[in-house]
């Protein structure tokens, strides 16, 4: 099955270049990248398609992303960050749901990766309360994006993953849990995030783990740089 992942970048160019060598051996990669950000810039052009355009407001940035996405030919697209690294098994996974008539692949859990501290944790996200513990690595037929359309608010800056959970709820897309040993992605926080690692660290339900716990779907270059960032 061919898949689309639509990402955005901003600044942390080192960390762009690692999270494409992992992410464009399951698919294709369409990304948005802020003008003027030329090392992003030229790391998209070199692994995927791409478009450039203000980093603010992030709403109509991220619809750019997808716009550019849906004029290629794909039957599943993925929402990744360009900081979150998703688990082979998880993309095997979501994409038999897609093959067998889901429409909207949700992950049941994330790992975070503290590159600052080293630290780590696991989120898991709970259907039953309603509310969205994060939102990277969902799934979407081709069907549903088209229906839908833009996924996300212009001119929003906060609350993304909210705004594109509840648009696509409303089009009457019904979400399809998937989870698989380990974690089905990893969320790599560093102190531009908008949201950093102590954010979530300590919210109920947040479970404590360890390196290993979360790059272990990573290939070893890559884990080792991860690592070696924090040391430096």
């Amino acid at each position: 099955m061919d898949i689309a992942f639509v990402t955005c970048l901003h600044k942390r160019s080192w960390l762009s270049s690692l999270w494409y060598g992992h992410t464009v051996q399951f698919g294709s990669v369409h990304a948005a990248c802020t003008i003027g950000d030329e090392d992003n810039a030229n790391i998209a052009a070199r692994h995927g398609s791409s478009i450039a355009c203000e980093n603010l407001p992030l709403g109509r940035k991220h619809n750019a992303a997808l716009a550019l996405a849906m004029q290629a030919d794909w039957q599943a697209m993925m929402v990744c960050p360009s900081d979150d690294f998703v688990s082979p098994a998880y993309v095997e996974a979501a994409t038999a749901a897609i093959a067998a008539g889901a429409d909207y692949v949700f992950p049941l859990s994330c790992g975070l990766f503290d590159v600052a501290t080293g630290q780590a944790c696991v989120l898991r996200h709970e259907p039953r309360r309603g509310w969205l513990m994060f939102g990277a690595g969902r799934m979407l037929s081709r069907r549903a994006a088209e229906a839908i359309g833009p996924l996300w608010t212009d001119d929003k800056n906060k609350g993304l993953d909210t705004d594109s959970h509840v648009r696509i709820l409303a089009h009457g897309f019904k979400p399809t849990f998937v989870d698989v040993e380990g974690v089905c992605l990893t969320d790599v926080k560093t102190d531009d995030n908008l949201w950093p690692y102590r954010t979530w660290a300590h919210r109920p339900g947040v479970r404590s783990s360890d390196a290993d716990g979360v790059l272990g779907h990573v290939s070893d270059d890559v884990r080792q740089a991860l690592l070696s960032a924090r040391r430096a």
